[in-house]
């Protein structure tokens, strides 16, 4: 009886998983159209993993400065959708062009670094939403999102897109499982790493661009200072002849900007970002994208690097502090019929390299990447600031005494 009893268990289980394996199986009239016209262009077998970029929707970059989502904007935002349904409209779009470019015939388990651009639309709202919502969400507003999805495709010239036909809705509930499985505890998704799917090295005219760029942030940061400001842990550690004690129980800190991943990647950004906008060059904003990047830990508090090793190494062969998170600048330009990734980290290289150079710096089994389009933030551009005067090791700015930030943290 027993036996019996494993045996009908076992076939149940084998039947649920079938169930989920068909679930995920990415099959409709739409999406075998979308499927063929990938497959009959050159342009995409050549690097399919980069020129996919072509057909995807783009979000350029601009000089203009974006203010923090302020209190009304925030209660206003759960009454008002249409934020959201642009952005899951934006990422199934972009993850039907990534699989029909990859010819694939199921949904990935989680969104690896191949995939990168995917999450554009999410990444681009003022506002954060929890993408573990994400399915729940398409069924409230499903023919919003499919009407949002119909317009892409007849903007970008493919495949016409039938928002009546319930096929679909498999191939999608396939890539919000994706999406749901790519999520953090914070209901942000990222990317895990994986072998690149594409290859491009950096053509030396655009390396030496953008290590213009480079070095000119560099001696630009080399003056300037990160501010910050936080609650104190209690009054009673507080130096109040240094600074570090006021009215509000803040403490005032800053770290020198070329020591802050995050400010060298902004800077960076911001002054490609001026650089192009706006100029009439090859570089125009149709064929860049500017990403900042995080990496973080999947698995524990600190980076890992490809070697297994807590502590990153700098050029010139220098242990780091260990890393909770490290920044970076990505810049995806068009050159010569292909996109080619290039990214920018004094911290681990002395020059621009490419993407997937970079990447190997990391360890791929607890390494998550999140990308974010690049924008101007009013935020930052009030923290990464020039002293107004030194004091020792302190440095006031508009009347403020700031101590150094401690060292480790």
């Amino acid at each position: 009886m027993k036996s019996i009893k494993r045996f009908f268990i076992f076939v149940c289980t084998l039947g649920l998983l079938g169930v989920s394996a068909q679930a995920q199986r990415l099959s409709s009239p739409f999406y075998t159209q979308l499927k063929q016209k990938m497959a009959g262009s050159v342009f995409a077998q050549k690097n399919p993993g980069l020129n996919r970029l072509a057909w995807m929707r783009y979000y350029p970059v601009s000089t203009q400065v974006f203010d923090e989502v302020g209190t009304w904007e925030r209660m206003t935002y759960w009454f008002d959708s249409s934020d959201i349904i642009s952005a899951m409209a934006g990422y199934l779009y972009q993850m039907y062009i990534s699989a029909s470019v990859y010819g694939a015939a199921q949904a990935p388990a989680r969104l690896n670094a191949n995939y990168f651009g995917a999450l554009d639309a999410f990444e681009h709202m003022r506002d954060r939403f929890n993408v573990q919502d994400s399915l729940d969400f398409y069924r409230s507003h499903k023919k919003e999102i499919k009407a949002r999805l119909a317009d892409y495709f007849r903007q970008a010239h493919l495949p016409k897109y039938n928002e009546d036909d319930l096929k679909n809705d498999y191939v999608e509930t396939a890539f919000l499982n994706t999406l749901k499985n790519s999520a953090g505890k914070n209901g942000r998704a990222g990317f895990v790493l994986a072998r690149a799917k594409w290859t491009a090295s950096v053509p030396g005219t655009e390396k030496n661009f953008f290590k213009k760029y480079m070095q000119a942030s560099l001696q630009e940061l080399s003056r300037q200072v990160v501010l910050y400001e936080e609650n104190a842990p209690s009054l009673d550690v507080l130096d109040k002849t240094a600074g570090r004690y006021n009215s509000s129980s803040k403490q005032y800190l800053y770290r020198p900007a070329t020591d802050e991943c995050a400010a060298c990647t902004y800077d960076s950004c911001r002054k490609i970002c001026r650089a192009v906008v706006g100029r009439k060059n090859t570089r125009s904003t149709s064929t860049l994208r500017l990403y900042e990047i995080t990496m973080r830990s999947q698995k524990g508090e600190y980076l890992v690097s490809a070697d297994g090793k807590n502590n990153f190494v700098s050029p010139d062969g220098q242990k780091y502090p260990k890393w909770q998170y490290h920044a970076a600048a990505l810049a995806v330009i068009r050159r010569g019929g292909q996109f080619v990734p290039v990214v920018i980290d004094k911290f681990l290289f002395t020059e621009p390299v490419e993407f997937s150079a970079w990447l190997k710096k990391f360890d791929s089994k607890t390494t998550v990447m999140y990308l974010k389009p690049f924008r101007l933030r009013e935020a930052d551009e009030k923290r990464l600031v020039r002293p107004d005067s030194r004091k020792g090791k302190n440095i006031v700015k508009n009347g403020r005494t700031y101590t150094p930030y401690p060292i480790g943290n």
